[in-house]
């Protein structure tokens, strides 16, 4: 669907709320000719777009943040949206869509017209977060209820297929919404099946972390060398025990930072890492000893890093007590 820009000078306010709705219009008429009218000073009336009766033709005369002219006259309105805002003008709230009908509202054949009005509503409650539903969207006569506009536009029809077209749109999803227009009547039921469209709608994400978790557990039991059977308790006993050692870990990070502290000058440091260099070559052939022998017992990583590290910790406590 291709839209063309044709903003025009007047019949309209710069700025405005946030909007809330879609409401569909007729136009009695054709799309140049209501052109030409919306453009007329004269005229006081406009509409944020306009659709040729063959769906050929697109048109926005107003920015979707900018107030058009189109159905600013309440009437025993039923129209959820108005009825809820007693006194404040429907044209702040609401986007306004003119369809032309060739002169025959009631009679003309909407059959191309009718998806064109389907995606471009799509698309304007996706750019303002508007719910594809019937609360959000209406015919003008809900507003207005001396109106026959939009003439023989089923609303209900159109609604049904803006939610059913939404993207990503799954089997399941469209059984749900096909449940919610059997079931208009019952706010519990829509409520509840609205809950699961979203949850339908977040599954390929969640089967894309269930992946990568997956990957996670099978990566952690080769370097852990725990059986090839094992999954994700297997894996999450195998962190709890890491989880104390950490802490000690941390300990141990802290004394070190106390030692390094205690050096008056770059001069004592550096003597004091020549001793420590030292105690750590001549006992190097301990390490290597010590990591075969927990390879060999198949300890996690994390806790062959940690052994490694106390030792030199040790070292650094030990020469600590020596400078002080």
């Amino acid at each position: 669907m291709e839209i063309s820009k044709r903003l025009i000078p007047v019949n309209f306010t710069k700025g405005g709320n946030a909007k809330l709705g879609v409401v569909i219009h007729t136009m009695v008429g054709n799309l140049d000719g209501t052109d030409s009218w919306f453009r007329n000073p004269a005229s006081g009336v406009s509409s944020h777009y306009g659709i040729d009766l063959d769906g050929s033709r697109v048109f926005q005369w107003v920015e979707e943040n900018d107030i058009a002219q189109a159905q600013g006259l309440v009437s025993v309105p039923t129209f959820k949206l108005t009825v809820d805002r007693p006194g404040i003008n429907p044209n702040t709230y609401l986007i306004s869509i003119e369809c032309a009908d060739g002169n025959n509202p009631a009679g003309a054949d909407r059959s191309k017209q009718i998806p064109v009005i389907v995606e471009l509503v799509r698309d304007i409650c996706k750019r303002n977060n508007i719910p594809m539903d019937r609360q959000h969207l209406c015919g003008h006569r809900e507003i207005r209820s001396t109106k026959t506009c939009p003439g023989n536009l089923d609303v209900d029809e159109i609604v049904r297929q803006v939610a059913v077209q939404a993207e990503h749109i799954t089997d399941d999803q469209k059984r749900a919404l096909e449940f919610i227009n059997a079931n208009k009547g019952t706010s519990n039921f829509e409520g509840a099946v609205r809950q699961w469209l979203g949850a339908f709608n977040d599954k390929p994400v969640l089967e894309n972390k269930a992946k990568q978790l997956d990957g996670l557990i099978a990566k952690w039991v080769v370097q852990w060398n725990l059986a090839s059977s094992s999954g994700l308790v297997e894996v999450e006993a195998e962190m709890a025990k890491l989880m104390p050692l950490e802490e000690v870990a941390q300990e141990y990070r802290e004394s070190i930072e106390q030692c390094v502290g205690t050096f008056p000058d770059d001069l004592r440091l550096l003597e004091a890492h020549t001793t420590v260099r030292k105690q750590i070559d001549d006992l190097s052939s301990q390490v290597s000893a010590l990591q075969t022998k927990l390879n060999d017992a198949k300890v996690p990583v994390g806790y062959k890093f940690l052994k490694s590290w106390t030792l030199t910790s040790l070292l650094f406590k030990l020469y600590k007590r020596t400078v002080t």
